[in-house]
């Protein structure tokens, strides 16, 4: 479950996860994005960026695995590709 009051506490935590991460998604980025994505209709990767303190590459391969996992889905290609919550 996302606590929405605090996600601040994902947000601090996403860095030292992603670099720990063995492959797989960790829970507070997966839900830092999902947070955002509930605040925000829809977003790009660079305003997950901004919102996360992960790198383009890094947050690219977990909105990747995201869409894969069929949470959310994503339109467009390339630098116009938008992210959306799965409905």
């Amino acid at each position: 479950m996302i606590d929405f009051l605090n996600l601040s506490k994902y947000r601090k935590n996403n860095c030292i996860e992603a670099k720990k991460a063995q492959g797989g998604l960790p829970d507070s980025i997966g839900k830092t994005i999902l947070g955002y994505l509930t605040d925000h209709p829809e977003a790009k990767a660079a305003e997950f960026v901004n919102y996360s303190g992960l790198g383009i590459s890094r947050i690219g391969d977990y909105s990747k695995e995201l869409v894969v996992k069929d949470v959310i889905t994503a339109e467009n290609a390339n630098r116009n590709r938008v992210y959306k919550l799965k409905s």
